[in-house]
């Protein structure tokens, strides 16, 4: 199954980040963003892009908890937009600074970073910087038809293999094959870290996760007890992840490489049609062994039926059919 995902806000004036980055005497950097890091990997993004841009060892380089009173007026950290919006911020302070010490490496050009950072502080350089970041306008105008519906687009594509027991509706996902469109990958155990979990997650929107509401109007399915969300166990049993090699992103990504916030969950609707590929094969194959009959009422090999999400358990099994009954 083919996949594309859009990425940053609709709303252009949240198209923007901020960050401040502080660089010691003694060679050490400290950084804050605009991002939220909530287990995606952004703090490691973003020391990795503060790194690069300034040219020290990765280990010199530490990132503190977002905070308004150092980066103010931040926007959701959402929309496949973090590590672009903030790395730009990053990497705009970054050059700054490293700009002001071009005198100090044109002199020094054996030192070390240490050095030429210890004699740029007795020069009295300025070893500080914000940086912010405004993406270019580019959001779709529905009035006058200009612009673009994404800053850029990702894309990946998927293989599942699933198993489907038609005699209770209970399905394992047996197989996924996931190669991924991440331009020049900032790090790629983060990446594939994120696919695969993002894939998981998808895997119990499309599956499992059923809000079932009462006829008063409350909410039944409101805990873990009535709630059902997948686990490690509804993991597929083979999953291999690949990022494409040697296509940098060169519209608009910060390094050239892709945000990968939501189209591991869009990939996940490669199970449901799976799926709906299995139930269409035992339909066929009762078809075929005369356990249904033109006109009946049951559906035929070739009709079409509508399969919603989530394909739950109790929905899967309402759509096979009960061999005892046709004995």
């Amino acid at each position: 199954m083919p996949c594309r995902s859009s990425t940053f806000f609709e709303a252009d004036y949240m198209d923007t980040a901020g960050a401040l980055v502080h660089v010691y005497r003694d060679g050490t950097v400290v950084l804050s963003h605009a991002g939220v890091e909530m287990g995606q990997g952004i703090h490691t993004k973003m020391a990795l892009v503060a790194a690069e841009t300034l040219g020290v060892p990765y280990e010199l380089v530490r990132v503190r908890e977002t905070d308004t009173t150092s980066v103010p007026n931040t926007h959701p950290t959402a929309a496949s937009s973090g590590t672009d919006l903030n790395g730009w911020a990053v990497i705009n302070a970054c050059r700054r600074i490293r700009e002001r010490l071009e005198p100090v490496f044109h002199e020094m050009p054996h030192a070390e970073w240490t050095a030429v950072v210890g004699s740029a502080y007795h020069r009295k350089i300025k070893l500080s910087e914000a940086g912010h970041y405004a993406a270019p306008d580019f959001v779709y105008d529905y009035a006058t038809k200009k612009g673009r519906t994404s800053f850029y687009f990702v894309w990946c594509a998927l293989v599942a293999e699933v198993e489907l027991d038609v005699l209770t509706g209970e399905s394992q996902v047996r197989y996924v094959r996931f190669v991924q469109d991440a331009g020049r990958s900032l790090n790629a155990a983060i990446d594939i870290g994120q696919l695969e979990g993002a894939f998981v997650q998808g895997m119990g929107l499309v599956t499992m996760e059923h809000p079932i509401w009462a006829s008063d109007g409350h909410l039944r399915t409101r805990n873990v007890s009535t709630y059902k969300i997948p686990s490690l166990a509804d993991a597929p049993g083979e999953f291999h992840v690949a990022l494409l090699e040697g296509v940098p992103n060169h519209y608009g990504g910060a390094l050239k490489q892709k945000s990968l916030g939501e189209i591991g969950v869009q990939g996940a609707f490669a199970v449901h049609l799976a799926l709906r590929d299995a139930l269409l094969a035992h339909r066929q194959d009762e078809f075929m062994r005369g356990k249904l009959e033109p006109g009946s009422g049951e559906l035929s090999n070739d009709e079409f039926f509508q399969m919603n999400s989530p394909a739950t358990v109790p929905y899967l099994k309402s759509f096979c059919i009960d061999s005892d009954a046709h004995e």
